[in-house]
């Protein structure tokens, strides 16, 4: 996923928070919840709802797909200047 196509969240403090997914076996997202301070609660929530589309390949137990669950870690803050990136090309701040 483009990093153009997050959430803007101008004036939201930084930090990091986490949603926790229940994928079905049909790779549907089934529930999400949120773990953050209470000031980056609003910036989880907007995360949440735009991740609640997203198809993931499910969980199998042999060749049998299954219910599963997928803990996400985002970081919110000002990425570094270009040439501070991280090595690889990895991009700062997303998990």
């Amino acid at each position: 996923m483009d990093e153009r196509t997050w959430p803007l969240l101008p004036g939201s403090p930084e930090g990091r928070f986490i949603l926790k997914l229940t994928i079905g076996a049909d790779g549907l997202v089934e529930d999400i919840e949120t773990e953050s301070s209470p000031e980056l609660k609003e910036a989880a929530e907007r995360y949440a709802v735009m991740i609640r589309d997203w198809v993931f390949r499910p969980g199998e137990i042999g060749d049998r797909p299954v219910r599963s669950q997928l803990s996400l870690e985002f970081e919110i803050g000002t990425p570094p200047a270009s040439d501070e990136a991280a090595p690889g090309g990895s991009s700062p701040g997303f998990h």
